[in-house]
């Protein structure tokens, strides 16, 4: 489904938490968009909203291509009206900032530094 679902009695926060991978139009927006109308469609009748939570340095690099028709960035700017469910982009970065413990943030800021090559060792 996804890697974070936050349920209540009305709403449900389907979150797609990409770390150290890249995040892509088809797979993390669109796919994960047509799970969430699967389960609004279900007889508990709950209402979704996407959240795709991704390091800022990764939606960064995707703004820089915007101008790029293929690309993930302008795939996800040029659709948004025709998106089923609202989609929410958050950075690792502004999570980081309402954490109150100084030791998790700490332990957040040394694994945002970590690179992709490193996860696959």
């Amino acid at each position: 489904m996804s890697d974070i679902m936050i349920w209540s009695n009305e709403y449900f926060l389907s979150i797609e938490a990409k770390y150290l991978s890249d995040w892509t139009y088809e797979k993390d927006i669109l796919q994960v968009q047509e799970r969430i109308v699967y389960l609004e469609n279900k007889p508990h009748k709950r209402y979704g909203i996407q959240l795709l939570l991704i390091k800022n340095e990764k939606w960064e690099n995707a703004r820089k291509h915007k101008n790029h028709l293929g690309s993930n960035f302008s795939l996800l700017k040029n659709n948004q009206e025709n998106l089923k469910v609202p989609v929410i982009i958050i950075t690792w970065e502004q999570l980081m900032g309402i954490i109150p413990e100084k030791r998790v943030q700490s332990y957040l800021k040394e694994q945002l530094k970590r690179k992709l090559s490193v996860a696959r060792v």
